[in-house]
């Protein structure tokens, strides 16, 4: 209903378009990705192993390097 200046008052009820909030999508559905689940999840596939890679290989060459100063250290201090 309207307010005393006679507008219509905005309603705060969302409504999706009829061809949306009828269709029905199951789980098979879903993974399939509409005929594109084999690019879909090879991406997803990829883009987790960059990530994980993104973060273990510079910890471990961290580690490397770190190590490798220790032996030269102690190579250097033996000669002295």
């Amino acid at each position: 209903m309207g307010d005393a200046s006679g507008l219509p008052r905005p309603s705060l009820r969302f409504t999706l378009p009829y061809e949306i909030s009828r269709t029905v999508m199951n789980w098979s559905e879903f993974f399939d990705m509409g005929g594109y689940a084999l690019y879909v999840w090879a991406s997803y596939g990829l883009m987790a192993i960059i990530l994980v890679l993104n973060l273990i290989l510079p910890m471990r060459r961290r580690t490397e390097v770190t190590e490798r100063i220790r032996r030269l250290r102690a190579q250097s201090e033996k000669k002295v």
